[in-house]
């Protein structure tokens, strides 16, 4: 079971320092363990506990009535508030609060419900992904265990895979991507969104498995006729193999354009009409409705 110091408390939920030790003297909203060395910690219970209080007193319940309540009535009032809405910008929300209980159940009907409201691009965009930047912090700090991180991306996965699914249909336009990873990346989420982005806009696409070698990537080239390669450069030890496969596809004809992006892209921009370097998912969405402008005007 995790501990937590009342600072881990104040950054997870929100509510300063102050104000949980005001709710411990005053109301015994909770109880502080403490070490052998008499250094006061916190644990699972505690920060669920101090969650959901902060969740019914910024909905307008006093400390002291919530103090009072069974358990059982304030999970039942809880339950009602518990429909995606944030506590406040820095506050434990309620998708927190499930990574952290690692429920399942729970954090899939808060997102498919955001999904339902208000479509799951924005749902991926304005809450997916922050809050795994918000866990990979904390995970960072020490403030959460890596399960944490990793429920939340295996989650995401499961979403984008579902997104993907319901686009299997026959692509709008013949342009061809072919987009890989190295063995050595870790960009797997990004990769994935990349993929379920370019096949909505109507793009024929594969996504190559990142255990493929240099060779097995250069006969899926060939044998795809990919016209565009989109890989990421965020480890040092993958530019030799993209090297590799810049150099060799060099010999192609028409040859390949890549796209390319992460913290070593641009020391592979050698050749300028064959390697374009991308820093956002913006700039790939601008780079890729130029595509589509110029293949519309083509068969017109």
């Amino acid at each position: 079971m995790a501990i937590y110091s009342i600072t881990d408390l104040e950054k997870l939920t929100g509510i300063k320092a102050h104000t949980i030790r005001m709710w411990e003297k005053r109301y015994s909203i909770i109880t502080p363990k403490r070490t052998q060395s008499n250094i006061r910690y916190y644990d699972e219970l505690d920060l669920k506990k101090i969650s959901n209080v902060a969740v019914l007193n910024h909905k307008g319940y006093k400390i002291s009535t919530i103090s009072e309540m069974p358990s059982t009535e304030l999970e039942g009032l809880l339950s009602e508030f518990t429909d995606g809405e944030l506590i406040n910008n820095d506050a434990l929300d309620a998708f927190t609060l499930c990574i952290l209980q690692l429920d399942e159940d729970k954090f899939l009907h808060l997102i498919n419900k955001n999904i339902s409201q208000s479509g799951f691009d924005e749902t991926f965009n304005v809450l997916l992904m922050p809050l795994l930047d918000k866990m990979h912090i904390m995970w960072l700090s020490g403030a959460v265990k890596k399960v944490h991180e990793e429920f939340l991306i295996q989650i995401i996965k499961k979403k984008l895979y579902q997104q993907i699914a319901q686009l299997e249909t026959k692509p709008s336009h013949q342009i061809k991507f072919l987009l890989f990873l190295t063995s050595f990346e870790q960009q797997e989420l990004s990769s994935i969104y990349a993929e379920y982005h370019l096949r909505k806009l109507g793009f024929k696409l594969i996504q190559l498995s990142k255990e493929l070698n240099e060779k097995e990537v250069l006969d899926a080239i060939q044998a795809f006729e990919a016209q565009f390669l989109l890989s990421f450069v965020q480890e040092e030890k993958s530019l030799e193999f993209i090297e590799e496969i810049i150099f060799n596809t060099g010999q192609m004809n028409p040859k390949p354009v890549f796209i390319l992006t992460g913290y070593y892209a641009t020391m592979l921009q050698q050749d300028e009409s064959r390697v374009r370097v991308i820093h956002s998912f913006q700039q790939l969405d601008d780079f890729v409705q130029t595509l589509i402008k110029l293949s519309d005007q083509n068969f017109k």
